[in-house]
This record gives structure tokens, C-alpha cells and sequence, in this order.
């Protein structure tokens, strides 16, 4: 399960704009807030893609934001 807050914390500090994601993941905006909010789940590649774009390096990180 995803953790909403931290996710949404790491989008607001890298300053890019969730349109720009949705753009990187190939998503469409409703899908993406779909992933958002819980009602579905990143593939390994959507978080793969989203750690590069939110400069999520570490796995412990990761592990809270992604894995929680």
C-alpha cells in the first residue's frame, strides 16, 4: 500500500507538476490519482520511473513511500 502523504510530500518538494508525471508514466491524470489515493498499484515500473523523477534514492525511502 502506498503512502499518500509521503508520496505527495516527495511530488510538492521536487517541484514537478503531476501532469509532468502522469506524462512520464504514460498514465492518464484519473489513473494516476487512482495510484494516488489507493484504489490501485504501481507496477515496479511506474515506481522505478517515479524514484528517478522524485530523486527517491534511498531503499529505505522507498520502502515507506512505496511498500507501507
Amino acid at each position: 500500500m502506498t503512502n499518500t502523504n509521503l508520496l505527495e510530500a516527495k511530488i510538492n518538494e521536487s517541484g514537478k507538476k503531476k501532469k509532468h508525471l502522469c506524462a512520464v508514466l504514460g498514465i492518464s491524470q484519473p489513473t494516476f490519482r487512482k495510484l494516488l489515493t489507493g484504489q490501485t498499484e504501481f507496477t515496479t515500473g511506474q515506481v522505478k520511473t517515479l524514484c528517478e523523477e522524485l530523486g527517491i534514492t534511498t531503499q529505505q525511502e522507498k520502502e515507506a513511500i512505496f511498500f507501507a
